[in-house]
């Protein structure tokens, strides 16, 4: 019998690196920033706020 061999690829030139990843982190930081503020509220206000209603709409989903 043959085994399979594993196939391993190279590191994808696509992913992406850590600054930018570092630059994408810090930009939606950013954005939920500037939302709360407009909604005159703290950044974690808004994301509790935000993940009260993602769980209302997967529990309806569920249902």
């Amino acid at each position: 019998m043959k085994k399979n061999s594993v196939i391993r690829s190279k590191r994808s030139t696509t992913e992406p690196t850590i600054p930018f990843l570092f630059y994408a982190k810090q930009h939606l930081i950013d954005q939920i920033k500037e939302v709360a503020e407009e909604n005159d509220m703290s950044a974690a206000q808004f994301l509790r706020q935000g993940a009260v209603r993602n769980l209302n709409v997967y529990k309806k989903a569920a249902n």
